[in-house]
């Protein structure tokens, strides 16, 4: 992972989350903080969740009457991070309609269309183009009440 990065001059910081018998993962990218923004991956298939996955987007499957990463989302804006961008490939249409523009949740959603999957590095990467500050990236389909602003506060120190 680290190798897509070394042209870009920073190296990830992965983190693990044991939550019961899962384990969680998401990066923070190292460069100076000053608005934190994130980047949720959300481009499969969901080929393991067929048929369910055959007209819905994985990322949109309910859980507790909302779609799954609508929980990440919730989650980010709930420590102050409201500049997300959905990295999105199948079905991106549907999570866009849904979605829009992030407004009705309270952030600013920005889009990056996977036109063929290009894996975690490099969705991460293409994803992140343009951004200075460093971010939070995580997978859309991992639900979890993460306290990013101790994790933030933590990274800072």
């Amino acid at each position: 992972f680290s190798k897509v990065y070394k042209s870009l001059f920073f190296v990830p910081t992965l983190f693990k989350i044991s939550v019961g018998n899962n384990f969680h993962k998401f990066y923070i990218i190292s460069l100076m903080i000053k608005n934190m923004k994130a980047i949720i991956l959300a481009g499969g298939e969901g080929t393991r969740l067929r048929p369910l996955t055959d007209e819905t987007p994985k990322p949109l499957l309910p859980i507790k009457g909302k779609p799954i990463i609508e929980h990440a989302i919730n989650n980010f804006r709930k420590h102050g991070i409201k500049d997300i961008i959905l990295s999105i490939g199948y079905k991106a249409d549907k999570i866009k309609e849904y979605f829009g523009n992030g407004s009705k949740l309270g952030v600013n959603i920005s889009y990056c269309i996977e036109t063929s999957p290009l894996g975690t590095g490099g969705a991460i990467k293409e994803a992140s183009k343009g951004i200075k500050e460093a971010f939070i990236a995580i997978n859309g389909d991992n639900l979890s009440d993460v306290d990013w602003t101790e994790i933030i506060n933590f990274h800072n120190s």
